[in-house]
């Protein structure tokens, strides 16, 4: 149609003259449908320009993402929690955390240790080649038996519990068993006890320890045995 008939058009009341107005959420609406067209008829144009951009600005790409998840972290973990509940979902996330726990062994037990560290408020640190360093000068055996494990524990020779530090030289490789069984003694009273030696100057411990060993009790009972003379 040309100018003259949309004028007439116009004038006979056909016709409005005025172009639609929308509200701001009709606006955001319409513009998103208009990108969405967009990126599925350019799909792989946009992916391609997408990577390269991000490869070119690795600092400003971490700022955007930062920004955007602190805007609207709610409404992630409200989408993330929603997905959660999903049976495969689940099952996928066992087996991912499984997979995982069992290729970085490793890992997990240092997140452990510094769970505990800080839940103890220990002083000191140390870093993860002052550990390798350490754990080459034991050759990856147990500083107690002697075995050459993985994953090796780090073992505090002066307990967190009893005061000792997370320093380095305060440091020594365990395994699981001898660290479990170590418990809250150092390391040389530890040695003393797989050596057969009394820790406890206590002669009813004495008396019970001599016992055990000779009826060839197992460390869960000694250690009954010590928490109910303790007790008394």
């Amino acid at each position: 149609m040309n100018k003259k008939t949309l004028k007439k058009a116009w004038m006979e009341g056909r016709i409005s003259p005025r172009k639609p107005v929308y509200t701001p959420e009709e606006k955001k609406i319409r513009a998103a449908i208009s990108r969405r067209k967009r990126y599925l008829k350019n799909r792989e144009e946009i992916l391609e320009s997408q990577r390269l951009w991000r490869e070119r600005n690795p600092q400003r790409k971490k700022e955007i993402s930062a920004t955007y998840l602190k805007k609207n972290r709610e409404k992630i973990n409200s989408k993330s929690r929603e997905k959660n509940k999903l049976p495969e979902q689940r099952e996928y996330m066992r087996s991912y955390a499984r997979r995982h726990r069992a290729s970085n062994p490793d890992k997990y037990v240092s997140y452990t240790e510094n769970r505990r560290i800080r839940k103890l408020m220990a002083d000191g640190s140390h870093t993860d080649a002052e550990w390798l360093k350490r754990l080459a000068e034991f050759d990856g055996c147990c500083a107690y038996c002697g075995k050459k494990v993985k994953p090796m524990a780090r073992d505090h020779d002066i307990p967190l519990a009893r005061g000792g530090s997370n320093y380095i030289n305060n440091i020594l490789p365990a395994c699981g068993p001898c660290n479990s069984s170590k418990g809250t003694l150092t390391a040389g009273e530890f040695r003393r006890r797989l050596a057969g030696e009394v820790v406890s100057l206590d002669p009813r411990w004495a008396k019970q320890l001599a016992e055990a060993q000779e009826n060839g009790r197992k460390t869960r009972t000694l250690k009954r045995l010590m928490r109910e003379m303790a007790a008394e």
